[in-house]
């Protein structure tokens, strides 16, 4: 996993990020070993694990968004809040993180 902290010009903390590998989970063979998909037919219980060990290394709850190649956008308030599947999520609480699944598309991290 990488780590990093987004700074305003003066050097105020803005925002943090986390970028994920496949390595240091819990799933087994073809998802092994940090896969945090549910879609995908891994272990919904080895998944939750996994996504509690990104949580762990984020310190902070994160929500999931799922993609659809779509126009829709999702404001996330609440760390138990079910996020409907969605392109674009934004939230305004600090220490809430949000994570996007990626394929063939790429994140993008904004901060206003």
């Amino acid at each position: 996993m990488e780590t990093g902290v987004v700074r305003d010009s003066g050097g105020t903390p803005r925002a943090r990020w986390l970028f994920s590998s496949r390595e240091n989970g819990v799933s087994q063979g073809s998802f092994a070993s940090l896969n945090v998909a549910t879609h995908v037919g891994d272990d919904f219980t080895l998944v939750t694990e996994n996504r509690t060990i990104l949580e762990s290394a984020f310190q902070c709850p994160i929500v999931y968004t799922d993609p659809v190649h779509g126009l829709d956008i999702v404001e996330v308030d609440q760390p138990t809040q079910p996020v409907k599947a969605a392109d674009i999520a934004f939230t305004r609480r600090r220490q809430l993180g949000l994570a996007s699944l990626a394929a063939d598309c790429v994140p993008l991290v904004m901060i206003d």
